[in-house]
């Protein structure tokens, strides 16, 4: 049964008054009233009693009844649900058929993405659900052609995209908003196209789209926009995706985080520590034993597809995403429990941004709806989102080892390399960067041992340098770092690199109490739900327009590969005989 603030349950029986204040029906000596008047009383009592308990049996019963039906509607109906007392609670929900991620690159073109991908799903949908679409077939638009139309759009009503912060209205696909469609709906009910007319451009501010005039005029494509709403508390989100069964856009601010390494004898040497007034004091939330500290500043994200968070939430600037599911029960890296999960548009691995003069680069990573869901293991996970830049997922060999040869030895056996092939993990690892110390030279190869956290989530990692050509090794270590920030400088080497799957991975997890903080700290996250509603004529295999070129939609159309079920925490399992 629906729970509603403020209203009374309608399962919570509340007992009599005579129930609550026993002593009331307890009478002394003096006001006992006549032998048979008192069996009356008792008489009328006892009735009304009895009355009251099968008038409540009876709504328990009714209301026992209904929680079943609406059980049973909703597992017919596909969705997961938790029956418990008087709450109808589903604890993790994923839109299903949501089409393969794409790449934005370094563009600021987030919303043209976020937005695109919303039609992009309800299309496909509506495709399967009315037989013009196979389950593997989706439809790529193009993020081009619709950057394109929005600049000419804003161009003429400059005021309706007037957004702080957003520089649409100055001509540039460097910022923009979801809910621009709504705005120009009635523009766009015929002037979505396929991919195939305009392909993303990777060059920043570059929304140049030359085939579009020809391609409006004979696009089948049209729908209407039914509805459409924002929401900015967790749960009626969750409850909107849940009804909706289509995926949300999700926009929210994004923040650096922060770190602290006490500058102390041990590491007085540190280059961070000698610049020049970097080393400052120390934050009071914990003790750290030291006259100052210096900042370490990292994303807020990690190569585990996590937003995240350290101490304080620096604003960076937005991002938009589409909201594709939530899981109560994730548990993140650093403890926290409960995330939406979201498909992004950022690519995996280690991205350099910039030019030599502005150079920054970022380390990221990125999972399958599946594992966000705790549908599949890590192990699994593996095959299809191996991460192989993520420092966490670097094979360790050598562990508690003290003796050189040994450890060696241990990270060169045929033990060691088959069982870093099993597990879809990295295990020769090279330098790619000798600034931070490593040997960036032919030959010359790195091995992970292990990773330990020093303090503020920072991290010292040791490996074995191992020189192939002279054949003699050392253990070094390096921090303390950021665990992710060991891949800007140590990389595996390109044989051992797995890209992950673009059909099946892309989603990043964002926790409950960080959207709560983001919103309290800096507003700007909510979550837009739209209800599109497409032609016949916009599918193939639909009813056919006239003078409408549908080669474009078949050129546009693809096959997406998903996880096949598995009953076993490991891949490819064998059942012997």
């Amino acid at each position: 049964q629906r729970r509603v603030h403020g209203e009374r349950p309608d399962d919570i029986i509340f007992l009599p008054s005579f129930f609550m204040d026993r002593h009331t029906l307890l009478e002394s000596p003096t006001d006992r009233p006549k032998r048979g008047g008192s069996r009356l009383i008792g008489l009328i009592l006892l009735l009304t009693v009895i009355g009251c308990i099968l008038g409540t049996l009876i709504v328990v019963v009714q209301t026992r009844n209904d929680v079943n039906e609406l059980s049973q509607h909703l597992r017919s109906s596909g969705q997961d649900s938790i029956i418990s007392g008087h709450h109808l609670a589903a604890s993790a929900y994923a839109t299903p058929y949501v089409p393969p991620r794409k790449y934005q690159y370094t563009r600021g073109t987030c919303w043209d993405f976020a937005t695109v991908a919303l039609i992009e799903h309800q299309y496909r949908l509506q495709g399967i659900e009315n037989k013009y679409l196979n389950p593997e077939e989706y439809l790529q638009l193009s993020e081009q052609a619709y950057g394109n139309v929005i600049l000419k759009l804003c161009q003429q009503y400059n005021d309706v995209c007037l957004t702080p912060g957003d520089k649409v209205a100055l001509n540039s696909t460097s910022g923009g908003e979801v809910h621009l469609l709504y705005e120009f709906r009635k523009q766009f009910e015929n002037a979505v196209l396929p991919v195939s007319v305009c392909p993303y451009i990777k060059q920043k501010d570059d929304s140049s789209c030359p085939n579009i005039d020809n391609a409006l005029e004979t696009n089948p494509l049209s729908f209407t926009v039914d509805a459409f709403s924002s929401i900015y508390d967790i749960e009626h989100i969750k409850a909107a995706l849940r009804q909706s069964g289509h995926a949300l856009g999700f926009s929210t601010p994004v923040w650096s985080t922060d770190h602290y390494m006490p500058c102390t004898d041990e590491n007085k040497e540190d280059p961070r520590c000698k610049a020049p007034g970097a080393c400052k004091m120390c934050p009071v939330h914990t003790n750290y034993n030291a006259k100052c500290c210096v900042m370490i500043s990292s994303p807020c994200y990690n190569m585990e597809g996590e937003f995240w968070k350290n101490h304080e939430l620096l604003a960076e600037g937005g991002h938009a995403m589409m909201l594709v599911g939530y899981n109560d029960q994730w548990v993140h890296k650093d403890g926290r429990i409960g995330a939406f999960i979201i498909r992004n548009t950022w690519e995996d691995g280690v991205i350099n941004f910039g030019d030599e003069f502005t150079k920054e680069t970022r380390a990221r990573g990125s999972h399958s709806i599946a594992y966000f869901m705790n549908e599949i293991s890590e192990a699994v996970e593996r095959i299809y989102c191996p991460n192989s830049h993520n420092p966490r997922n670097w094979f360790q060999c050598g562990v508690e080892m003290k003796d050189l040869n040994k450890i060696i030895e241990d990270c060169h056996s045929t033990v060691a390399i088959h069982s870093a092939e099993i597990a879809v993990q990295p295990l020769q690892l090279q330098c790619s960067d000798a600034a931070y110390g490593c040997k960036k030279q032919a030959g010359v190869y790195y091995y992970a041992i292990n990773n330990t956290h020093v303090y503020d989530q920072l991290y010292n990692m040791c490996f074995l340098e191992y020189d192939e050509n002279a054949a003699v090794g050392k253990t070094v270590c390096y921090g303390p770092y950021p665990l992710d920030f060991f891949s800007i400088f140590i990389e595996p080497i390109p044989s051992q690199v797995k890209k992950n799957s673009d059909d099946i991975c892309g989603y990043y997890a964002f926790p409950y109490d960080i959207a709560r903080e983001a919103r309290a700290k800096f507003g700007g996250f909510w979550v837009n739900d739209y209800h599109f509603t497409f032609s016949d004529e916009s599918y193939v295999r639909g009813k056919k327009a006239e003078n409408k070129d549908y080669s474009l939609i078949g050129s546009s159309t693809g096959k997406q590969e998903t996880i096949p079920k598995t009953v076993s925490p490991f891949p490819n399992p064998h059942v012997t005989d």
